[in-house]
């Protein structure tokens, strides 16, 4: 099981893997954006079952599901191709 945080500024939302190698320096951007902790962690298997269970908890909406749209495209291999 991973343990995420998640981070608020105004009506957007962004959340981390305590778990990552690069925790503390993007930590340290979001706050240095302006961003804020917003619950100390939630722990689940997977980014997108942390992103259900913050917005059962603070009754987000659809931009919640637009945040987690770009996270899966995120994760998405791409395979480029160069032709000579």
């Amino acid at each position: 099981m991973k343990t995420f945080h998640f981070y608020t500024k105004h009506e957007a939302y962004t959340f981390l893997d305590v778990n990552s190698e690069t925790f503390h320096e993007e930590e340290k951007q979001l706050f240095e954006q302006g961003f804020e902790l917003d619950i100390k962690s939630i722990d689940a298997e997977t980014a997108k079952e942390a992103v259900e269970k913050y917005e059962q908890e603070n009754d987000f909406n659809c931009q919640a599901t637009t945040t987690l749209a770009m996270i899966e495209a995120l994760t998405i291999p791409v395979v480029l191709s160069v032709d000579d």
